[in-house]
């Protein structure tokens, strides 16, 4: 005998799965219960870690992996094919019914890194990573983290990934694209290194590169005609930024480096744009690359080639 479902808007066949933890037995195409609170008429039994043969049963699950996630769950379909979306649905929704903590924390910390990758422009090398770091930091924490599953949480994972591939990015750039206060990123990354230390120290050793910034600043200040800076200003301000690594600027951090290089480069070859447009790109204030400015200016001959000072022509 067949069972269809009731609703009018559904009235599939043979569609439905039983939920043997609540009793249930359920539509799996819409969703409608169609008897719940059914007693089981098999013999009860428990599960004692001594005895052999109960534990035995209890281990008849079905296991689940995904990617850095294992849990088991136990399911019973009743007319669903292997394989099928209804069969599928059912199964998600015991596996997380069955979920302990941190694979809950696992699940939805994959998720949101993955949002924020996307959302943030990260390639996909970067989710993995950043993945690999938030699944060891879940499972090798010994006491509880607060906020574990946050935003924040996640950037300071981010900027551990970032780092190991090579194309690291700066709290304040983190801070600015994803709308988080930087010193709160900041603090959970320090919550990441002191509760698994190893992370940190497993990393490559690959510090924020003031040429590296200097495209990524380009790129969005406004230059008239719109696309950013033009290349020709771009590469002189990246040979800029080369030669300053030689001079000692004590107390400049490689994005007022990068900001300042870019503004000599303009200047010299009388390219319009302001010293704020610069400063709000790089997340620094404007007196602060005028103040890294006036600092390299005192060794233009070094950084500035007689060859660079010559107006680039209309």
């Amino acid at each position: 005998m067949s069972l269809i479902c009731s609703n009018p808007n559904c009235k599939a066949e043979n569609s439905f799965v039983q939920d043997e933890d609540r009793g249930s037995i359920i539509c799996r195409e819409c969703g409608r219960v169609k008897a719940d609170r059914i007693i089981d008429q098999g013999s009860e039994w428990r599960n004692f870690q001594e005895s052999d043969g109960d534990n035995a049963r209890a281990q008849k699950v079905d296991g689940f992996s995904e990617g850095h996630l294992s849990t088991s769950v136990t399911s019973k379909v009743l007319g669903a094919p292997k394989g099928t979306r209804g069969d599928k649905a059912m199964s998600d929704l015991l596996r997380r019914t069955h979920m302990d903590a941190n694979t809950k924390n696992l699940v939805k910390g994959n998720g949101r890194l993955r949002e924020l990758c996307a959302q943030l422009g990260f390639h996909e090398s970067v989710l993995t990573q950043a993945k690999n770091i938030y699944s060891k930091f879940i499972n090798e924490k010994k006491t509880t983290v607060r906020n574990v599953a946050s935003d924040q949480m996640f950037l300071a994972i981010l900027y551990l990934a970032l780092k190991e591939e090579d194309v690291p990015r700066t709290f304040k750039e983190l801070g600015r694209d994803s709308g988080v206060r930087e010193n709160e990123i900041r603090r959970f990354y320090k919550t990441v290194v002191q509760v698994v230390p190893q992370i940190a120290g497993g990393l490559k050793a690959s510090a924020v590169n003031s040429v590296d910034m200097i495209n990524r600043y380009s790129s969005m200040i406004g230059a008239p005609g719109g696309g950013g800076l033009p290349q020709y200003i771009r590469h002189l301000a990246q040979s800029i930024a080369r030669s300053a690594k030689t001079l000692q600027l004590e107390g400049r951090s490689p994005a007022s480096v990068a900001s300042a290089s870019i503004l000599m480069a303009c200047v010299s070859k009388n390219f319009p744009v302001k010293d704020k447009d610069i400063a709000k790109a790089a997340c620094i204030h404007a007196s602060t690359v005028r103040n890294c400015y006036n600092q390299m200016r005192l060794h233009e001959s070094v950084l500035l080639p007689e060859s660079s000072m010559k107006v680039e022509p209309s």
